[in-house]
């Protein structure tokens, strides 16, 4: 999650502020569809087919 575009992030026990987060999220439509798109082009960035294959070369040559 990154806090405040794909998400809410709150600390445990913070029983109060996550209900009123998720109320707000669950009643507004086009922030719930903003913090959608954010986390799926994050998700495109960061986890592509090519990077995990070069991370992938990268832990076989650290293995022989």
């Amino acid at each position: 999650i990154i806090p405040n575009k794909t998400g809410y992030s709150i600390e445990t026990f913070e029983t109060v502020k996550g209900a009123y987060l998720l109320e707000k999220l669950w009643s507004d439509s086009d922030l719930y569809f903003q913090f959608s798109l954010n986390a799926i082009n994050n998700s495109h960035k960061k986890y592509s087919t090519e990077k995990e294959i070069e991370k992938l070369n990268t832990l076989y040559q650290t293995i022989t």
